[in-house]
C-alpha cells in the first residue's frame, strides 16, 4: 500500500442509546478522507473511485436495509457535511420499530408532535420538530378553530409550543405556522385532545376533606412539574362560566398563593379553604408565558347543610327547564361487581373512581360506595348511566341505606354543542348530587328519612335504572396451541402456520397471525389486527419481549408512556394497558360494540372478545362462529359450506379453518421490511392435530388434567406454554360462568319512611327491609323469585309518637305479612310480622329483628353502620313494655 493511502484517515463514532422501551442510533462524521478499499476497486493511492463505501443500515439479508442516498457514490466522502437534523456529520435514526426511522428536520410541510396529545384546559408543553428553524422567524400554533399560541424556538430542529385551552375533544388537524420578512410556511400535524378526566393527574387533591373551613392540601410530584428558575409561581381558583346552559370558559375568581421553586420542590401545599362557589378548579402557573401550567380536578364544597339546600333547590329548579329522563332513555346495569368488571364492551370504571396509587377503587363523589361505573358512550340524547355497587359487590339502590349511582344528563366524553367535554358533567350532574344526597348525609349519623327528601326528589330526577332484564356480553377466546371458544360456545383446537380471518361482520374486520410455536409441529398466536369501520384506523398488537405489548396504530408504534391521558384513543375505540403481570391491554371498539383483552406470556397472544349481546347477532364469520346462539352450526366455511360440528379435528382444520386464511389483498397486517403477506404463510405445515392416549403421567401431573394445558406441553414440549393454557382456560370458566344470563329482579318496590339491603338482584337474593327513624323498628325481607319479581310483602311504617302523647299506649293499629325466607340454619322458615300495643307485640318485633340480625350478619359479616343506628330506636319501645 502506498505511504499516502496509509497516512488517510476516517473518524467516525456510532452511539447506541435505549430507555428500555425505545431506541436510537447516532452517527456522527468527524474526518472523512478515503472511501473505498482496493477489494471494492478503490485506488491505493487515493482511497477514492470504485464502489464508495455507504452510510445506513444492513440486516446482512438482502433485504432489509437502510441507506443514505448518496451512498455507494463518490458524494458520500462530503457525509461530514451533511445531517438529517441540520447539525452536519450528525444523523439520528430511530432503531426500535419494524422499519428505520429518520430524526432531523425538513422541507416537506409535515410536523412531529411530542407529546401526542394535550389537555383540554390547556397547558400541556409540547415539543414540535419536522421543519428547520432559526432565530429570525415566528413561529405560532393554530388549532383547527382558529386559536393560536406562539412558540419558543428550541433548537435548530424543535420549538415548545404550550397548548391552548379548548372545550372539545379528540383527535384534530393542527398547524405550525412560520414567518419570515413576507414568507409564511405552514407545516400540519395531528394532536389529540384529551378530556380532563382521563388525563393522568399532576395536582391531586382528597375531595373527602375538602370542607368549608377546613385546611386542605394540594399535592404534586416535584420531576414533572417543571417552571422556568426564578418565575413567580400562583396558585389561583377558576371557576366555571355558565351561560345559557353551557360552560363557555373557566374564568379566574381567586388568589390563593405565590410559590418559589423552592415551594414547588417540596410537593405540598396546604391553605384554609374559604371557597363557597358551587364548582370550581384550581390552576398552577408561572408568570412566564411559555412555561406550562397544571390543573386540579373540579370540585365543589360543602359549606353547611342549608347552604347544600339552597344549592340543590336552585338546581331542581334549573334542571324542571329540560326533558324528565325515563327508563327507557338508558340500559340497565349489571347486577353486580363481577359482571360489569367484565362487560367492558359497555362499561368502564367511573374516572373519579380511579385510584393511581392502590389497585382498589376509591370513589370520592360516591363514598359509600366500592366502585363506580359508567357507559362506554352516550345514549342517543346524550346521557350517561353511573352504576355503583358496595362492599359486598351488590349495585346499590338508591332507596337504600347509602345512595346508588345516577343518569347523568350530560355524558363526561361530551355529546353535542351544549354538553363540554367534563364540565358539563361535573356542574349539572356531580356538583348538585353532592349537595342533595351527599354532603347532608355526612351529617346525619342515624337514618332519617327527613334530610333525604331532597335526595329523593334528585333522584325523581335521574332515576337510576336496576340490573332488571341486564343481559351480558357474549364471549369468545383463543389461547395458547391455538384453541378457539366460539361465541356460541364450541370449543376447538386449530393450529396451522398464516394469517386469518378471526371474525367479520362486513364492517368490523379482526384478523390472527399464527406462526410455528419454536420448533414443534404446533402453533400459536403471535398478532391480531382490527378495523372497527371502513374509515377507522387500523389496531395491531404483538408481544415485544422488552415492552411486553406492542400497540401499532395505522404502523406506528403507539407509545404509553408518553401519554398525557390513561388510556390510548384512536379512529374507531380506545386502548388501555390495565396490568404488567402479565402485561394486559383492553381494546375497545365502542361503536361496533366489541372489546378484546389481550395478555401475553412465553411471546405468544391470548385473547378474550366479549360483544354487546343487541349487537351483531348471527351475521359473523370468520374463526370465532356466527353469534346466533347454536353452536351447532358455528363451522361455516368461507365459501359458505356448514362442517357439521362433531366431525373430527382434522375436518374442522382442513374444511373449515383453512379456508378462512386471508388473501393479500384484504390483509390488515404491518409488514417490516423485506417481508410480506407471503412470509408468514406455510401451506405445507404439518401441526399435531390429535394427540395419543399414553401421555408421559409426568405432563398430565404438571397440568393437573387441564387437557389445554396437556396438549400443548405435549405438542411443543413446553411446560410454560402448557401452564398459561392452563391458566387462560380457567380464567375463560370463571368469565363464562359469570356472563350467562340470568333472571333479573331490578330494585324491590319502595315503601314509604323505609330502606332496603339487598345481598343480590338476581334469582334466590334476599332484600331486607329496614323503617327509618322516628319510625318502629319493623323489618321485613323478600325474596328475588324465578318469575323475575319480589315476593310480595305488606308492611307499613308507623311513625313512634309517644313522647307525644300521654302515658297511655297508641291505639291498636296493625299490619301483617307472611314471608319466605332463609333463616339463620339455611332452611326455609314463615314469620309472621304483628306490630300491636301490647308488650307481646314488642318481643315479637324484638324477636324478628334478631333473626334478621343474625341473618345479615351471616350474609355480610357484619351489620351496615347506618342500618345499626336504625336499631336504635328500640329505646323508644321501652314506654310500651312499661305500659
Amino acid at each position: 500500500m502506498h505511504i499516502e493511502a496509509q497516512q488517510k484517515r476516517c473518524t467516525f463514532q456510532c452511539l447506541l442509546i435505549t430507555n428500555g422501551r425505545h431506541s436510537f442510533t447516532v452517527f456522527l462524521y468527524d474526518k472523512i478522507e478515503w472511501t473505498t478499499g482496493s477489494a471494492s476497486g478503490g485506488s491505493k493511492t487515493t482511497g477514492l473511485g470504485g464502489t464508495p463505501a455507504q452510510v445506513g443500515f444492513d440486516a446482512g439479508d438482502g433485504n432489509n436495509f437502510f441507506v443514505l442516498d448518496a451512498s455507494r457514490t463518490a458524494d458520500i466522502i462530503n457525509v461530514k457535511t451533511m445531517s438529517n437534523i441540520d447539525v452536519p456529520g450528525k444523523f439520528i435514526f430511530r432503531v426500535d420499530s419494524s422499519s428505520i426511522k429518520q430524526g432531523g428536520c425538513n422541507t416537506n410541510g409535515t410536523i412531529t408532535v411530542t407529546p401526542r396529545e394535550a389537555t383540554m384546559l390547556g397547558g400541556t408543553k409540547l415539543v414540535i420538530s419536522g421543519p428547520c428553524f432559526n432565530i429570525t422567524e415566528t413561529v405560532s400554533l393554530q388549532m383547527s378553530d382558529g386559536i393560536a399560541v406562539s412558540c419558543t424556538l428550541r433548537t435548530d430542529i424543535s420549538v415548545t409550543c404550550i397548548s391552548p385551552q379548548v372545550f372539545r375533544t379528540g383527535k384534530e388537524v393542527i398547524l405550525l405556522n412560520i414567518i419570515q420578512a413576507d414568507d409564511i410556511m405552514f407545516f400540519r400535524g395531528t394532536l389529540t385532545i384529551v378530556n380532563q378526566a382521563l388525563t393522568k393527574p399532576l395536582l391531586l387533591r382528597n375531595p373527602s376533606s375538602w370542607k368549608y373551613g377546613q385546611t386542605v392540601d394540594v399535592v404534586w410530584r416535584s420531576d414533572q412539574i417543571g417552571f422556568p428558575v426564578d418565575a413567580l409561581i400562583s396558585l389561583d381558583v377558576y371557576v366555571p362560566k355558565v351561560s345559557n346552559n353551557r360552560i363557555t370558559s373557566l374564568v379566574y375568581h381567586s388568589f390563593i398563593t405565590i410559590l418559589h421553586n423552592d415551594d414547588v420542590a417540596f410537593g405540598i401545599y396546604s391553605f384554609h379553604l374559604d371557597f363557597m362557589m358551587e364548582a370550581g378548579i384550581l390552576k398552577l402557573s408561572s408568570n412566564d408565558s411559555q412555561s406550562p401550567y397544571y390543573w386540579t380536578d373540579m370540585f365543589t364544597v360543602n359549606v353547611n347543610i342549608s347552604d347544600s339546600q339552597r344549592i340543590c333547590s336552585d338546581w331542581m329548579e334549573q334542571d324542571q327547564e329540560f326533558q324528565l329522563i325515563t327508563s327507557e332513555d338508558i340500559g340497565p346495569c349489571p347486577c353486580s361487581l363481577d359482571v360489569v368488571l367484565i362487560d367492558t364492551t359497555r362499561f368502564h370504571v367511573d374516572p373519579s373512581c380511579l385510584n393511581t396509587e392502590a389497585a382498589e377503587f376509591h370513589c370520592p363523589y360516591q363514598p359509600s360506595a366500592m366502585a363506580c361505573f359508567k357507559q362506554n358512550i352516550p345514549t342517543l340524547k346524550g346521557y350517561d348511566h353511573q352504576c355503583c355497587y358496595d362492599d359486598s359487590g351488590v349495585l346499590m339502590n338508591p332507596n337504600g341505606f347509602d345512595q346508588s349511582g345516577f343518569v347523568n344528563r350530560y355524558h363526561y366524553l361530551g355529546h353535542g354543542y351544549n354538553n363540554v367535554p367534563y364540565l358539563s358533567n361535573f356542574v349539572f350532574d356531580t356538583m348538585p348530587y353532592q349537595h342533595c344526597c351527599v354532603y347532608p348525609s355526612e351529617d346525619f349519623e342515624t337514618v332519617d328519612i327527613h334530610i333525604y327528601t331532597q335526595c329523593s326528589l334528585f333522584y325523581a330526577r335521574r332515576t337510576p335504572q336496576s340490573c332488571l332484564n341486564y343481559v351480558p356480553p357474549r364471549t369468545a377466546r383463543v389461547s395458547g396451541d391455538p384453541h378457539y371458544v366460539t361465541f356460541d360456545g364450541f370449543l376447538y383446537t386449530f393450529n396451522p402456520v398464516g394469517e386469518f380471518v378471526g371474525l367479520s361482520n362486513g364492517n368490523f374486520t379482526m384478523q390472527l397471525r399464527m406462526e410455528q410455536f419454536g420448533n414443534s409441529q404446533g402453533s400459536a398466536v403471535t398478532s391480531f389486527v382490527a378495523k372497527p369501520f371502513q374509515t377507522a384506523d387500523v389496531v395491531e398488537v404483538q408481544p415485544n419481549t422488552i415492552r411486553g405489548l406492542d400497540v401499532i396504530v395505522n404502523e406506528e408504534v403507539a407509545d404509553f408512556d408518553s401519554l398525557i391521558s390513561r388510556t390510548l384513543s384512536f379512529n374507531g375505540g380506545t386502548v388501555e394497558r390495565i396490568d404488567d403481570e402479565p402485561p394486559t391491554i383492553i381494546i375497545n371498539f365502542d361503536t361496533e360494540g366489541f372489546s378484546i383483552k389481550i395478555f401475553t406470556a412465553v411471546n405468544i397472544l391470548n385473547l378474550v372478545i366479549l360483544v354487546s349481546p343487541d349487537l351483531q347477532e348471527g351475521d359473523f364469520t370468520g374463526l370465532f362462529g356466527n353469534n346466533d346462539g347454536d353452536k351447532e352450526n358455528e363451522l361455516v366455511s368461507r365459501d359458505g359450506h356448514l362442517i357439521n360440528s362433531n366431525s373430527s379435528t382434522e375436518d374442522i382444520h382442513n374444511r373449515f379453518g383453512l379456508s378462512w386464511r386471508t388473501l393479500e389483498n384484504e390483509s390488515l397486517f404491518t409488514y417490516p421490511n423485506g417481508r410480506s403477506h407471503d412470509s408468514y404463510q406455510n401451506h405445507n405445515f404439518r401441526p399435531v392435530i390429535d394427540i395419543p392416549q399414553n401421555i408421559d403421567p409426568v405432563i398430565i401431573s404438571d397440568c393437573r388434567n387441564n387437557t389445554e394445558c396437556i396438549y400443548d406441553y405435549y405438542v411443543t414440549g413446553d411446560q410454560g406454554l402448557g401452564q398459561f393454557s392452563a391458566n387462560a382456560s380457567r380464567d375463560y370458566d370463571v368469565i363464562s360462568n359469570l356472563t350467562v344470563e340470568v333472571t333479573t329482579c331490578g330494585f324491590p318496590k319502595n315503601i314509604s319512611n323505609a330502606v332496603w339491603t339487598a345481598d343480590g338482584y338476581t334469582e334466590g337474593s334476599t332484600a331486607f327491609l329496614t323503617c327509618g327513624t322516628g319510625y318502629y323498628p319493623v323489618e321485613a325481607i323478600s325474596s328475588c323469585m324465578t318469575s323475575g319479581y319480589w315476593s310480595e310483602i305488606n308492611v307499613t311504617c308507623i311513625s313512634n309518637t309517644t313522647k307525644n302523647q300521654s302515658t297511655e299506649a297508641p291505639s291498636a293499629t296493625s299490619t301483617t305479612s307472611q314471608i319466605t325466607s332463609d333463616d339463620v340454619t339455611g332452611n326455609k322458615s314463615t314469620l309472621i310480622i304483628i306490630i300491636v300495643s301490647s308488650a307481646a307485640g314488642v318481643l315479637i318485633a324484638i324477636l324478628f329483628i334478631c333473626v334478621a340480625c343474625i341473618y345479615r350478619t351471616k350474609k355480610y359479616g357484619v351489620l351496615p353502620d347506618r342500618s345499626q343506628s336504625a336499631f336504635q330506636s328500640f329505646d323508644n319501645l321501652s314506654y310500651l313494655q312499661k305500659n
